[in-house]
């Protein structure tokens, strides 16, 4: 097969089956489409009756019916899975009301007191990590609320450094 690819196959997002050859190429997927009956695989343990009833390209995710139940197959590259993996895959709100500590350090700063208000990008505590300096910036607009670190304090990666009031 000439556009195979290894990918590992996640079904109902429990499921995984590791890394496989891709289990159709785009014209096996044109077949399954077009097919207004779906199609019959053939196993060891018998006959199956399949059918494809969506499919989210941007997501290789395909939603199919086997012998009358509905499972959810995503396709993951490679790549995907360093992703998900790194933690690259999670979206980050604007709206949020605490600020964590993207790394372990020392607390050598803090740009804020309770009360002040803040926006997007403001600077409100500097760490040292590896004797370099690193400035915590908010990530949202608000009013602080409580600082949960001081001057000298050595916090480690995800630790609570600042809550903040949002507008309403």
């Amino acid at each position: 097969m000439k556009d195979e690819k290894k990918m590992k196959v996640v079904v109902n997002q429990t499921l995984t089956f590791g890394e496989r050859p891709a289990p159709f190429t785009h014209s096996d997927l044109e077949r399954l489409i077009n097919s207004p009956n779906g199609s019959l695989l053939l196993t060891d343990e018998g006959n199956h009756h399949i059918r494809l009833l969506n499919i989210d390209h941007q997501n290789r995710q395909y939603l199919i019916r086997v012998d009358g139940y509905d499972f959810t197959v995503q396709l993951q590259r490679p790549l995907d899975q360093t992703v998900k993996t790194l933690g690259l895959d999670t979206v980050i709100t604007r709206d949020q009301t605490e600020v964590h500590a993207p790394m372990p350090g020392q607390v050598i700063a803090c740009h804020v007191q309770v009360g002040d208000e803040v926006s997007d990008g403001s600077p409100l505590i500097t760490l040292e990590a590896m004797k370099m300096e690193n400035v915590v910036q908010s990530i949202s607009s608000g009013v602080v609320q409580s600082i949960h670190a001081s001057i000298g304090d050595t916090v480690a990666k995800g630790a609570v450094l600042i809550q903040l009031q949002l507008p309403k």
